[in-house]
């Protein structure tokens, strides 16, 4: 059964996107006889225009599937061999009033949609890659429902640790529900600069984190304008270029490390 991973903050820009997309494709290309399913719940469509899908132009989207209309083989696009993906675009926004309306004389658990939907094709896939919204509704509810392990990105900034503290509560509200609770697999710095203050907020985010016995990746993203540029130039992220400069081979560098953080501690767990 594949193994559901989402990235998720209550806050934009701090690079949830770039994780996915690029740690999908990373994984992709690195272990070719894995299959890697991306999936995307935020509204703004960023990870499908990110692969050179225009979201606003979709015959069908992840929004079909949880209004039960299409499934996820339907919808689901491919971008490598071994990878696919299933798009969103902004009928999102209208998600929980479409799902009210529709399923509240049905029956239907509003936070089980994702979780049908899945079971007939998490089977297929090794890894599942899930990049959502900045906040926590009806949609992220049911990821959260579906998800085996959580990766929290960081934005370093001096209200950081609240946002942190916010994301670690929510997954420990979902579990309290759940017999097999969300592992929070690490926490991801995002946007770093060559600061005192970042150095010191760094600190801040390593000490919160192993008072709380949570992981903090040792691995940290730097802060840089190429994962936009490339994807407005080459439609593609940064890991899936045929030709890499100086620049960009660091960048690809950063997510096949958060890669073997990942995948290695798997490994270890399963030996």
């Amino acid at each position: 059964m594949g193994e559901i991973i989402t990235v998720t903050i209550s806050k934009g820009g701090v690079l949830k996107t770039s994780i996915v997309a690029n740690l999908g494709s990373a994984i992709a290309k690195r272990y070719p006889d894995k299959r890697v399913l991306l999936l995307e719940t935020d509204p703004q469509g960023n990870l499908s225009d990110t692969f050179g899908i225009d979201s606003e132009a979709l015959p069908h989207s992840i929004f079909d599937v949880y209004m039960g209309e299409k499934t996820i083989a339907e919808v689901k696009q491919s971008i490598l061999p071994n990878l696919d993906i299933v798009p969103a675009n902004n009928q999102l926004n209208d998600l929980d009033y479409q799902v009210w309306t529709t399923y509240q004389d049905e029956g239907i658990s509003p936070f089980n949609l994702l979780k049908d939907a899945l079971k007939g094709i998490r089977d297929s896939y090794d890894y599942i890659l899930v990049d959502t919204p900045p906040a926590y509704s009806l949609n992220v509810g049911n990821v959260l429902n579906v998800t085996d392990k959580v990766i929290i990105p960081l934005q370093l900034e001096p209200y950081a640790i609240k946002g942190l503290k916010k994301a670690v509560d929510m997954v420990a509200l979902f579990n309290e529900r759940r017999k097999d609770p969300i592992e929070i697999v690490g926490v991801l710095a995002t946007l770093v600069r060559t600061t005192a203050l970042h150095t010191e907020l760094l600190q801040q985010t390593r000490s919160y984190c192993q008072h709380k016995g949570i992981r903090m990746f040792d691995t940290v993203i730097k802060q840089t304008i190429k994962f936009a540029e490339t994807v407005a130039v080459e439609s593609k992220p940064t890991v899936l270029l045929d030709k890499l400069n100086a620049r960009d081979r660091d960048i690809v560098d950063v997510y096949y490390k958060l890669m073997e953080e990942i995948l290695n501690e798997e490994h270890t767990k399963s030996i």
